[in-house]
């Protein structure tokens, strides 16, 4: 209402119109001519508005997303192409990607400004299931879940897949890169350490590719949170200051929790290095000896003891 006011208000500074016509306007029609917002319909004056009759609704996460993903990449605020080769386009593809991925961890509220059925049958509300989903379940995100990314180094492991480059980047992450010497470590352990390790290194991967990408999407919800037809638009901000401040929690609780996987993970793969070296110089010696070595023992690295 108060941005149909606006409207009328200049056309009657103007002489295009009088208040007494502007305020039986407003009460006959009010809401109908929606909000001046990001993605919608083109008005008479060029303005893209939305949440009014015949209008698209306002989603208001999904939208900011949407003109954050295109701000950064300094282009059309309704592009729906690809990210190419931008840092952003390893994370998100395109911008739809980037708003079905942050709608699904903090949720979306579809709001119209029109009072008919059809206006009130398109509002409504998507619950966010938060960060942890991404991380355990491959329904979710079938490239960066813990299982899979479990299964394919369970292939290196097993010589299933060869050691290659791309192939160890796909168990990989920014701060934890597989290397040939730790598949080969893992290798000449048993099957049952093989298995405690490839379940820790898996998880701890998976964990580190979703912060990576909750603080990509973090910042393109920011950076749409200050387009002007946004940042304008008091209720539009309180939602987003809301799904913000969700997403930071989660991003909190996800970083304990791979700040303790971490202390146990750099701890694995040294001491898997460790004992694979000692291996072999073991093999060197000409004096036999005898040892006894247990490399894990109620799933934690043990140091070696020989007599």
């Amino acid at each position: 209402m108060g941005d149909q006011w606006k409207r009328h208000l200049s056309l009657t500074a103007t002489g295009d119109a009088d208040i007494n016509h502007a305020k039986k306007d407003i009460d006959a029609h009010g809401g109908e001519d929606g909000v001046t917002w990001v993605q919608g319909t083109k008005d008479n004056d060029g303005s893209i508005r939305a949440g009014g009759k015949s209008q698209p609704s306002i989603h208001v996460i999904a939208d900011t997303v949407k003109a954050g993903f295109n701000v950064m990449l300094k282009r059309d605020l309704q592009s729906e192409n690809d990210a190419s080769s931008s840092e952003m386009g390893r994370y998100f593809k395109n911008p739809r990607a980037a708003m079905e991925w942050m709608t699904s961890v903090v949720g979306d509220q579809a709001i119209t400004t029109c009072n008919d059925d059809h206006c009130k049958k398109a509002q409504g509300s998507v619950v966010g299931g938060g960060l942890l989903p991404w991380v355990t379940s491959c329904q979710a995100d079938s490239d960066n879940c813990s299982d899979t990314i479990r299964d394919e180094l369970g292939k290196l492991v097993t010589g299933n897949e060869p050691v290659t480059k791309a192939n160890l980047l796909k168990v990989s992450a920014d701060e934890i890169v597989m290397s040939p010497e730790v598949i080969a470590a893992i290798r000449r352990m048993d099957s049952s350490q093989q298995i405690m390790i490839i379940d820790k290194l898996s998880q701890e991967v998976s964990l580190q590719r979703v912060m990576n990408k909750a603080l990509i999407a973090r910042d393109i919800l920011g950076a749409g949170a200050q387009v002007p037809a946004i940042a304008a638009n008091h209720p539009a901000q309180a939602v987003i200051g809301h799904a913000i401040k969700n997403l930071d929690d989660d991003i909190r609780s996800l970083a304990f929790e791979r700040q303790i996987r971490r202390q146990t993970i750099s701890s694995t793969i040294s001491e898997t290095l460790k004992f694979e070296n000692q291996q072999q110089q073991d093999a060197m010696r000409i004096t036999p000896v005898t040892s006894s070595m247990s490399l894990m023992e109620n799933g934690a690295i043990q140091q070696e003891s020989t007599k």
